[in-house]
């Protein structure tokens, strides 16, 4: 079938059984290096590395974009501490948990290549409420990379569900909106058991001259070619990236409709607010030029909604709700130095982290200024308020 062609859903959600090691948390993977550990949540067990901030500070999770384990926000081991988000995220009393795709790559060693986004997503909630609550965070910032941006409207159902709310930041991140994601003729490369291959794909190259783009911005190397594609690249399952490319019962076929209704895009109610973090260099052209008005749009529709579902608005609160609609979502946007890895290196992660704490206090003062402005009462209300009087 062609790409971009519709077909009904040839796949079922799969039933989760949990094996007796992991359902006693005793599943192990063979090179993982401590403290990553293996998360087990919602039926599916994979890499994850969690340090524990100080109480009543935020607890912030990273999902990595497409081909990466969620090292790249952490190191684990390799090149300074101080070139990652996890050393400054320390740093400012913020606890760390990356999550990372089930894969083939040694250090996990899955075969969970027909992850479907709704399964990702319920496992992160699931891992993440855990943990938020463990370690008594304030708040819970998911920052989504690159591909993580296709999971968004998902992720915000799930951890609706298991009643955490968490505030979501893009750092170059792709919403789920239909056409953002470039397809390649016959579809992106898969193995032989079904994951999408890093070994020689189109984006390789691109991922290669980033790295040593934020090492020549840094002044000395952050990641060394061979480790990165040794300890921080991966495969990936293929239809975490949102597109018509499917892959289940060992075949790959082609459906938008299985698609949509996996990444949700046509449910804009599930859409939370974004705050973005975009980089500037014209190597990532798609993110400098287009993720402030992508997610700015996920955003005025999150606006749109909140305010059709409330009681007819007064005067003073519908001309609230216009100011904020016209002066756009500028103040949930910052722009950092760099190409599609821009929060590496020591300056790079050091702002990234900084700006991420930002970003968060302006999505909770936003948050409250169109609480307080829908929580007014209504011209009937007041009518009524005044004749009691």
């Amino acid at each position: 079938m062609r790409n971009g062609a519709r077909s009904r859903s040839q796949c079922r959600p799969r039933v989760a059984r949990l094996s007796p090691s992991e359902k006693n948390s005793e599943m192990s993977f063979p090179n993982m290096q401590p403290p990553e550990y293996p998360a087990t949540g919602s039926g599916l067990t994979s890499l994850a590395y969690h340090r524990a901030g100080q109480q009543g500070r935020p607890l912030i999770v990273f999902l990595p974009g497409g081909c990466h384990l969620a090292r790249i926000a952490y190191g684990q081991g390799r090149g300074d501490r101080r070139d990652f988000l996890d050393h400054w995220f320390e740093e400012l009393g913020c606890g760390l948990l990356g999550l990372s795709y089930p894969t083939d790559h040694p250090s996990v060693s899955s075969t969970r290549s027909d992850l479907t986004i709704a399964e990702w997503a319920a496992y992160v909630a699931e891992v993440v409420a855990d943990k938020a609550r463990n370690d008594k965070a304030s708040d819970v910032l998911i920052q989504m990379w690159s591909m993580a941006g296709r999971s968004v409207f998902a992720l915000n159902r799930a951890c609706l569900a298991q009643g955490i709310e968490v505030h979501f930041i893009s750092l170059a991140a792709t919403p789920p909106l239909p056409g953002l994601i470039p397809l390649s003729d016959g579809g992106e490369p898969l193995g032989k058991t079904g994951f999408w291959t890093f070994q020689g794909n189109k984006f390789m190259r691109g991922f290669d001259e980033a790295i040593a783009d934020q090492s020549t911005r840094a002044g000395r190397q952050t990641i060394g070619i061979d480790a990165y594609h040794e300890h921080f690249l991966c495969n990936t399952p293929i239809m975490l990236r949102g597109t018509a490319q499917r892959f289940c019962a060992g075949r790959m076929h082609w459906s938008e409709d299985e698609a949509a209704a996996d990444t949700l895009n046509g449910d804009l109610d599930a859409a939370p607010l974004t705050a973005t973090i975009v980089p500037t260099a014209s190597s990532d052209m798609a993110h400098v030029l287009g993720d402030s008005s992508s997610w700015g749009h996920l955003n005025t529709q999150w606006l749109v909604r909140r305010a059709a579902a409330e009681k007819p608005l007064s005067t003073d609160v519908w001309s609230g709700l216009r100011e904020i609609a016209a002066r756009g979502w500028q103040r949930l946007t910052i722009h950092s130095e760099g190409g599609h890895f821009f929060f590496l290196g020591e300056s790079g992660a050091r702002e990234v982290a900084h700006a991420s704490l930002h970003l968060l206090h302006e999505m909770k003062s936003t948050l409250r200024e169109v609480d307080t402005l829908l929580a007014a009462p209504s011209p009937a209300q007041a009518d009524e308020e005044r004749a009691r009087k």
